[in-house]
């Protein structure tokens, strides 16, 4: 099949969209503490079927300290810090709102890359960037008719 990444890219967007609703949803209800610390322990739970599944140790023990290290550190500022932001986002602007302002983080990317690597941006990508800027600032610009 020539399109089979366009299908699960769409798959991974009705993914999202459905994740930030039932996120944002369940942070109303129950809170955002509450939601982040439940979203940790099925992670775990799930990473620990996968490993086990997968042939891996629930363990890994052939990991050097090191990796730990930055494994962990990495894993609490994405998943502790990162998600209960993002979900707090959910609660206070909104799922739809949220998830336009993360479509803005390749742009800010590109543009940080550019200033502090010399990357070079192509006109495409440029113009690119320039519709995405501009989609983003008409939805947001559109208030809502509740």
């Amino acid at each position: 099949m020539e399109v089979i990444g366009e299908i699960y890219a769409l798959l991974a967007a009705v993914c999202w969209m459905i994740t930030a609703i039932a996120f944002e949803i369940a942070g109303k209800e129950v809170g955002t503490n509450t939601v982040n610390i439940l979203k940790l322990i099925f992670a775990f739970i799930f990473m620990g079927f996968i490993l086990y599944f997968t042939g891996n140790s629930v363990m890994l023990t052939n990991i050097p300290f090191d990796s730990w290290k930055f494994l962990s550190i990495s894993g609490f500022i994405g998943f502790v810090l990162g998600d209960f932001f993002l979900i707090n986002a959910f609660v206070m602007l909104g799922s739809r709102i949220s998830l336009l302002i993360m479509s803005s983080a390749p742009i800010i990317s590109a543009i940080l890359g550019f200033f502090v690597f010399n990357e070079v941006l192509s006109v495409y990508s440029i113009i690119g960037m320039a519709l995405t800027i501009l989609g983003i600032t008409m939805v947001l610009l559109v208030k809502d008719k509740k």
